[in-house]
Order: C-alpha cells, then sequence, then structure tokens
C-alpha cells in the first residue's frame, strides 16, 4: 500500500510540474509544492535567472559510511536540502543522468529524505 501510494504521488508530482511525456521535452524549472521541491536539471541549467539549480550528491568514506544529499534553489533564491543514508535513496542519487528530472520530499524532521525520485528519459533534453 505504502508503494503504491508513493507511486502515485510521483505521478502527482509528474502531472502537477506539466513535465511533457510521448515525443514532448520537458525543461522542468526548479518548483517548491507544499511537500515536494522538484526540477530537470536542464531547465535549472537553461533558467533564465542565475540562481535556480537541483543537484543530488552522494558521499562514501573510508571508513565505509556513506550518505547523499539533494539540494535545490528556487529563482526566488529559497532553498531546500535533504539526507539519506539509506541504500535504496542513495541508488538512486546514483541514477542521476545530466537531463535528468528529480523530485525529493524531506521527512517531518526538517532534514532527512523522505523519498527521492529521479526520472530520466528521452523527453529530457540534454544540453
Amino acid at each position: 500500500m505504502k508503494k503504491s501510494i508513493m507511486v502515485l504521488g510521483a505521478l502527482a508530482t509528474l502531472s502537477a510540474a506539466g513535465v511533457a511525456m510521448a515525443g514532448g521535452t520537458s525543461f522542468g524549472q526548479v518548483s517548491f509544492g507544499t511537500t515536494v521541491t522538484s526540477g530537470t536539471l536542464v531547465g535549472a541549467r537553461n533558467a533564465s535567472d542565475s540562481t535556480q539549480f537541483i543537484q543530488c550528491n552522494t558521499y562514501a568514506y573510508d571508513s565505509g559510511n556513506e550518505y547523499g544529499s539533494c539540494y535545490a534553489k528556487n529563482s526566488t533564491g529559497s532553498s531546500r536540502q535533504c539526507f539519506a543514508a539509506n541504500a535504496e535513496q542513495l541508488a538512486v542519487m546514483r541514477s542521476i543522468s545530466s537531463s535528468a528530472y528529480i523530485a525529493f520530499t524531506i521527512a517531518a524532521d526538517g532534514s532527512t529524505c523522505e523519498q527521492v525520485s529521479i526520472s530520466n528519459g528521452s523527453n529530457r533534453a540534454q544540453y
């Protein structure tokens, strides 16, 4: 049931962001919804302002510890960030391509990534 809700949430996010599918090209700029932060790398890179960006990073240490973070800044300069040490979320973060659509939600604690979604597809123009 929880996975169904997550899938529905991801689909709703894609729909709400106006992402074009089936032959279209998506240039989604960084957007902050009530719970979801989203955008495409291409949209942020090609935005008319020089403020926007969205990214996820992973880090591994010689101690064997590993963690990741997603960070975004919208056109007004507001930012959101979350951190993860969950192996599944780290794997998703590592799957980002140069034209990816990224969406993440922050847990109630204000810093943990509750969900990280990456969409790599032919409709994500590469420049």
